[in-house]
C-alpha cells in the first residue's frame, strides 16, 4: 500500500495517534477534522477509521461511548517515516557468551548516536559481562539462544512495545547465529533500522 495515497484525514488520524505512542480517541480530532469537512467530523472520523482499520493499519476498540483507535506495531515506523514524526532512538544490541560488551561500546561509538535507551539482548552466559555495561543504565532481555522460536518470541514482544515509544536501531554485529537472526527477522517485522560492524569496524546498514 502506498501511504502517499491515503486520504488527508485518515493522514491526521494516523498522525495524532503516533504522536500519542499510537493510540488515540477518535473524538478528541473532532475540532481539527470539522476543518477539513463540511459534514460533522464525527461522522467523517467513523467513516475514516473503519477504512483505516479495513487496510490492516489500525484497530478499533470501545471504551463507553467512546472509540479507540491504536495503530498496528508494524505500521508505526513505516508512518513515521512518512509523516516526518520523530521519536527518541533506542539502541537494541545482542551479547552471548562469545561476545565481549567492547562489541556493543564499538557500535555505538561508530553509530554516533546517544540513545534515549539501550536494550541489551542476551542469554545466560552473555549476561555474566552485564556489570561492564552498567555505564550505559541498559535495559536486559534475557532469551533462550538455543531455540530459535522462543527467542525470536521474547524479543518480537518486546520490540512491539517499544516501538510505540522509540524509534529502533537493531545491532547485528554480536550474539550466536539463532539470537541474530531472531532479532533481524523482528526488524524487517517493524520496518527498524538494522546494522552489523565488521571485525574492521567498519558499519554497513541492511536494507531490503
Amino acid at each position: 500500500m502506498l501511504l502517499e495515497s491515503l486520504p488527508p484525514i485518515q493522514q491526521l488520524i494516523l498522525k495524532r495517534a503516533i504522536e500519542r505512542s499510537g493510540e488515540i480517541r477518535l473524538a478528541d480530532l473532532s475540532s481539527e477534522v470539522q476543518k477539513l469537512v463540511r459534514y460533522r467530523a464525527s461522522a467523517a472520523l467513523h467513516q475514516n477509521s473503519i477504512l483505516l482499520e479495513r487496510k490492516g493499519i489500525i484497530e478499533r476498540r470501545h471504551e463507553g461511548r467512546a472509540v479507540i483507535v491504536r495503530v498496528k506495531p508494524e505500521w508505526i515506523q513505516p508512518l513515521r517515516a512518512f509523516l516526518g514524526i520523530k521519536a527518541d532512538p533506542c539502541y537494541v544490541g545482542l551479547l552471548s557468551k562469545v561476545d565481549s560488551p567492547q562489541i556493543i561500546r564499538n557500535s555505538l561509538d561508530l553509530l554516533n548516536l546517544s540513545p534515549r535507551k539501550v536494550l541489551i539482548i542476551s542469554d545466560e552466559e552473555g549476561n555474566k559481562h552485564m556489570e561492564e555495561l552498567s555505564d550505559l543504565e541498559p535495559t536486559l532481555l534475557l532469551v533462550d539462544s538455543s531455540e530459535y522460536r522462543a527467542c525470536y518470541e521474547v524479543i518480537n514482544n518486546k520490540i512491539r512495545d517499544l516501538v510505540r515509544d522509540y524509534e529502533i536501531f537493531c545491532d547485528l554485529s554480536g550474539g550466536n547465529r539463532v539470537m541474530m537472526l531472531a532479532l533481524n527477522e523482528v526488524a524487517r517485522k517493524y520496518s527498524l533500522r538494522r546494522f552489523f560492524v565488521s571485525e574492521a569496524q567498519v558499519l554497513t546498514w541492511l536494507h531490503e
